[in-house]
C-alpha cells in the first residue's frame, strides 16, 4: 500500500551514498540544465509522488500525494547549508499541478537563496496548460533556469489517444513564451503511438520543422514501459511475446515497435529514418573556438563557444571530455538559453551521416547483446 502521508518519509541518507564526493566531482555537461554554473553542487528532489493524470503510455498507476512546502523546504535548508547546493533538480512528473503551490515555493526558494547569500539555481517538469506568461516570470525570478514539458505531439488525434489534455496551439504558445522568458527548454515529441500514422508523424515533424524554436524539441518514439497502458495493448495484441525478453534486450531509448494500427514496420522504419536525417540537417551542431584542459586526472576542460543562435562567444569551464575526438554533448547558452550540439571532429563528422553511422551503432549495440545472451 503506498505511503500516503508521504511528509512522514525520512530525508535521503547522503552520508551513506557519499553525496559530498558526488557533488565534489560534478561537471558543467553532466546534466542539460547545469549549465549556468561552472561548477555545480546539484540535487535531485522529489516533491510529490504519482500523478492526477492518466497518459497511456505512463507507468504510474498511483493516486497522487504532494508534500508540504514546509517539508521541501526543510530538506533543500538542510542540503544548501551542509553540501554547498546550488542547483536543484526537481523530479516531479507534474510540479504545477497545484499553481498556488509553485508560486510559494518560489516565493521560499528566493528567500532561501538570500538566507545562504548564494544564487540557488533550478529546474522542473511543468504541465503545458498551466504556464502563462506571469507564472514563467514568477518562475524566472525565482531562479528557474530550465523547464521540462511533456510535448508529445504535435497532432491532436494522437494527443487524444495519449490521453494528453493538451492542444496543439497551447504547446506552441507555451514553447515560444518559455523561451521568450529567457528560460531553457527540455522536452519531446514521442512518435508511434497506437493512433500514429504517417500523416499524424508529418503533422508532428512539419512543425518541428518550423524554426530554431520548435527544434529545441527532441525527437524519439515512445515506450511502452511495463504497467502503462500501452504496454499492455502491445501484450494483449501479442507485439511484445516474451515479457522477460523485452525487458531485458528490447526496452531502450531506441526501441521502435510498431504498436500502430495504420503504419506497416517498413513504415516505422522510414519515419525513425526521417526522425535521425531531420535531426542531421536542422540540429545546431558546433565545435568548439578553443578547448583547454584543466584537470587531466578528472579529464576537466575549459571551452569557449560560439553560440550559432546570439552569435554570443561563451566560455563554459569544467566540462567533461572523455576523449578530444569523439565528444558529443548538448549546452545551453547562457546568454539566449537556447541548447546547441557541442561536438568534436569525429562526432561532428559521424552526425553529418547520422542515419547511417546511427545504423551502424545499433546493429554494433545488437551484436553485443545478442554475444553476452550467447554467453549468459
Amino acid at each position: 500500500m503506498p505511503t500516503q502521508d508521504i511528509n512522514s518519509i525520512p530525508f535521503p541518507d547522503l552520508e551513506g551514498l557519499r553525496f559530498e564526493k558526488y557533488v565534489d566531482n560534478m561537471h558543467c555537461n553532466d546534466h542539460w540544465a547545469y549549465h549556468i554554473f561552472d561548477y555545480p553542487r546539484a540535487y535531485h528532489l522529489l516533491a510529490s509522488r504519482g500523478c492526477p493524470f492518466n497518459c497511456s503510455f505512463c507507468w504510474n498507476p498511483e493516486k497522487y500525494r504532494a508534500r508540504s512546502i514546509d517539508n521541501i523546504m526543510e530538506e533543500i535548508k538542510e542540503v544548501v547549508i551542509k553540501y554547498r547546493i546550488n542547483y536543484l533538480i526537481i523530479l516531479d512528473d507534474c510540479f504545477s499541478a497545484n499553481k498556488e503551490r509553485l508560486l510559494e515555493f518560489c516565493k521560499r526558494i528566493k528567500e532561501l537563496s538570500r538566507e545562504v547569500n548564494h544564487p540557488i539555481g533550478w529546474c522542473c517538469q511543468l504541465l503545458v496548460k498551466t504556464v502563462d506568461k506571469d507564472v514563467l516570470r514568477i518562475l524566472k525570478d525565482a531562479g528557474c533556469n530550465n523547464i521540462s514539458y511533456g510535448f508529445e505531439s504535435f497532432s491532436p488525434i494522437v494527443l487524444k489517444s495519449m490521453r494528453k489534455p493538451i492542444t496543439p496551439q497551447q504547446i506552441d504558445s507555451t514553447l515560444r513564451e518559455t523561451l521568450k522568458m529567457g528560460i531553457g527548454i527540455q522536452g519531446n515529441f514521442i512518435f508511434g503511438d497506437i493512433a500514429e500514422t504517417k500523416e499524424t508523424a508529418k503533422e508532428t515533424l512539419d512543425y518541428w520543422k518550423t524554426d530554431f524554436q520548435t527544434r529545441q524539441i527532441s525527437l524519439g518514439f515512445v515506450q511502452p514501459f511495463p504497467g502503462s497502458d500501452i504496454y499492455k495493448y502491445c501484450i494483449k495484441k501479442g507485439i511484445i511475446k516474451d515479457r522477460l525478453d523485452y525487458m531485458i534486450n528490447h526496452m531502450s531509448p531506441d526501441n521502435r515497435i510498431n504498436m500502430t494500427e495504420k503504419m506497416t514496420d517498413e513504415e516505422i522504419r522510414n519515419l525513425a529514418t526521417e526522425l535521425l536525417e531531420a535531426f542531421r540537417k536542422y540540429a545546431r551542431f558546433v565545435t568548439p573556438l578553443s578547448i583547454k584542459c584543466i584537470d587531466k586526472t578528472k579529464k576537466s576542460y575549459t571551452l569557449k563557444i560560439k553560440c550559432p543562435y546570439c552569435k554570443n562567444i561563451i566560455t563554459y569551464g569544467n566540462c567533461f571530455i572523455e576523449n578530444k575526438y569523439t565528444y558529443g554533448f548538448h549546452l545551453i547558452c547562457r546568454n539566449c538559453f537556447y541548447r546547441s550540439v557541442i561536438v568534436g571532429p569525429v562526432k561532428k563528422l559521424a552526425y553529418k551521416y547520422y542515419p547511417w553511422t546511427r545504423k551502424i551503432r545499433d546493429n554494433m549495440v545488437s551484436i553485443r547483446k545478442r554475444v553476452k545472451g550467447l554467453n549468459v
